[in-house]
């Protein structure tokens, strides 16, 4: 380097210079194109598949709102929307899938994929449930719901025509109001007495009964009201014949009463209803056995009741209809309960995958903005030290100028000296001569005279 000539140096200074900053500007774009080249692929691969897995878990969810609003409301109106949030989250699958296939990310489409599987297995299990609650009865007039009640409205009518409580509690008061007439003669109890009469007389109009019932109970009370009018006109023995016929007729009426009647039926009927009600609010098993329970109870008031054996056969077959009715609805909710089950078991399987789709798109975007902050830091360094070459070259080659010019004068100061020094012996050597040659001249003047 001591010999290399000063031209050479700059140029050297120069060229080093250069070519840092040229690395530092190469460093620079190399940054600005993997940054953009990175943030594009981003966006195109990665951002776009979280995007469309948003849209899954937004679809998702309405799927499960249409569902809810389903089962509350068991408006069909419902199952449309579903299908159509469903097929709006196919399509985000579809695209998360093509994306994949077109990044070459093999792992991920087959993830999309068995997303969308799962998807599909949440629609089948939830058109089962719909199919299912269709067959039970979307309202109460429809499917086996309708059927049942139809069946419990035929026997609470069927039931109607047994249902004589009011007429035996006014058949026990008339033969109250007899006794009490008999024994007493008081115009209180005649009065009582007749009007029991007009009561029963009512009640047999107005009660949804059986034609032989009514007959039966219209003949014997008109007896019994001529036997009464003939005690109230006779006496003697006549009387007592009189009174004997009044409890003849009443014993008619007695008896028709037992033939017809179904004690305790119509509590028992309510107490079913009540129960099926309990059951279709609450869908819990233990109404299920109070509702059966019930049943069978109705079923031995009326097989024990006095009526005839072709009317019980009638009651037992519409309870019977009733009652599997009943049973095959609850079996159609077992079986929804499993289907609500699947259901639930899909979506469980579809929240995690959708989870994943987003954290990958999270650690990727985090990672790629790792890698730009990684290269413009490499950048940021070699700029440093492109800067510190140019200072350090920049107070180095001045120095090493200055340094040689010195060098050089040191050098001419040295050879002037010495030019001042031998000028100095000459000009004395000179002088030395000249004095030589006058005395020479002097000489040879004296020696010219001699």
């Amino acid at each position: 380097m001591k010999t290399t000539t000063l031209s050479t140096k700059l140029i050297m200074a120069f060229a080093v210079v250069v070519v840092l900053f040229c690395a530092v500007i190469g460093v620079y774009h190399r940054t600005v194109v993997s940054v953009n080249s990175s943030y594009k692929s981003l966006i195109d691969t990665e951002i776009a598949t979280a995007d469309h897995a948003q849209g899954i878990l937004k679809y998702m969810l309405q799927c499960r709102r249409n569902e809810k609003d389903f089962l509350l409301r068991s408006n069909a109106k419902y199952i449309d929307k579903l299908n159509g949030n469903y097929e709006l989250l196919a399509g985000k699958v579809a695209s998360i899938v093509t994306l994949a296939n077109g990044a070459g990310d093999n792992k991920t489409a087959e993830s999309a994929q068995e997303l969308g599987d799962y998807a599909k297995t949440y629609l089948e299990k939830f058109e089962n449930l719909a199919d299912g609650m269709k067959v039970n009865g979307l309202t109460s007039s429809e499917g086996l719901q309708g059927a049942f009640r139809a069946a419990a409205h035929t026997i609470m009518v069927e039931l109607a025509k047994f249902e004589i409580d009011v007429i035996e509690t006014e058949y026990l008061l008339l033969r109250r109001w007899e006794k009490d007439y008999v024994r007493t003669n008081a115009k209180k109890y005649r009065g009582r007495l007749l009007s029991s009469l007009e009561k029963y007389e009512t009640f047999l109009k107005s009660k949804t009964l059986s034609t032989k019932f009514r007959n039966n109970q219209e003949k014997a009370l008109a007896a019994y009201a001529d036997a009464f009018l003939a005690y109230e006109s006779s006496e003697g023995e006549k009387r007592t014949a009189a009174y004997n016929a009044m409890r003849a007729a009443a014993h008619d009426q007695e008896k028709s009463l037992k033939s017809f009647y179904v004690p305790g039926a119509a509590r028992t009927v309510l107490m079913i209803r009540r129960h099926e009600k309990d059951y279709l609010l609450r869908r819990t098993d233990k109404y299920v056995k109070r509702t059966e329970s019930a049943v069978s109870e109705l079923e031995k008031l009326i097989t024990s009741s006095g009526i005839s054996k072709d009317e019980k056969e009638n009651l037992s077959d519409l309870l019977e209809n009733y009652l599997s009715g009943f049973k095959a609805l609850v079996a159609q909710d077992t079986q929804n309960k499993v289907y609500v089950a699947e259901m639930r078991d899909a979506v469980h399987k579809i929240e995690p995958a959708i989870a994943a789709f987003l954290a990958k798109a999270e650690e990727a975007t985090k990672k790629n903005a790792d890698t730009s902050a990684g290269q413009v830091r490499i950048a940021l360094i070699i700029a440093a030290i492109a800067i510190l070459v140019s200072i350090c070259m920049a107070i180095l080659i001045p120095r090493s100028i200055t340094k040689r010019i010195i060098q050089i004068i040191t050098g001419l100061s040295a050879a002037s000296e010495q030019v001042t020094s031998a000028s100095s012996q000459v000009a004395s050597s000179s002088q030395q001569m000249a004095e030589g040659s006058s005395e020479q001249a002097s000489s040879l003047e004296e020696t010219s005279s001699s």
